[in-house]
C-alpha cells in the first residue's frame, strides 16, 4: 500500500513539471516545447513509473526538448531527452563511464538499453526497480 502512494506522489510531481515545463521554456527563454515532446514524455513518463518508481525530474531544454532525468548521486544519472520533432537521446553517466543511444521515436521507451542504465543506477544508488 505505502509503494502505491509513494509511486502515485512522484508521478503526480513529474507530471506537474511536464505540465509547467511550457511556462518555465517561456520564462528561461528557449525554444517552447512541442505538443509531441509533451505527449510522449508523458507516455514514457507512465511506462517508467510501472519499472521503477522514483522521483524523476522533468524539466525543459534550451532547444526546444524535454529532458527525463534521474540522478543518483555525483557523476550518475539517467537522462532522456525528448526532441520535438518526435527523436530522443539517452545519455548514461556512471562515474567515469558513460554511453549514449538515439531513437527515431519514443514508442519502445524504457527499451532495454534504458533499463540497463536504470538498473545500473539503482545499483549504484541501492534503491529498489519495481517488479
Amino acid at each position: 500500500m505505502a509503494y502505491s502512494l509513494i509511486k502515485s506522489v512522484d508521478l503526480e510531481a513529474a507530471l506537474k513539471d511536464l505540465q509547467d515545463a511550457r511556462l518555465e521554456a517561456e520564462e528561461e527563454g528557449f525554444l517552447c516545447p512541442s505538443d509531441e515532446a509533451m505527449k510522449n514524455v508523458e507516455q514514457v513518463l507512465y511506462r517508467l513509473y510501472d519499472t521503477w518508481a522514483c522521483r524523476y525530474e522533468v524539466y525543459p531544454m534550451p532547444d526546444g526538448e524535454i529532458a527525463i532525468h534521474v540522478r543518483g548521486g555525483p557523476r550518475k544519472s539517467v537522462a532522456l531527452l525528448f526532441e520535438p520533432e518526435g527523436q530522443v537521446l539517452c545519455l548514461v553517466s556512471l562515474g567515469a563511464n558513460w554511453r549514449r543511444a538515439r531513437y527515431s521515436n519514443s514508442a519502445t521507451l524504457p527499451d532495454a538499453f534504458v533499463m540497463e542504465a536504470l538498473k545500473e543506477l539503482r545499483d549504484a544508488t541501492g534503491e529498489q526497480i519495481a517488479k
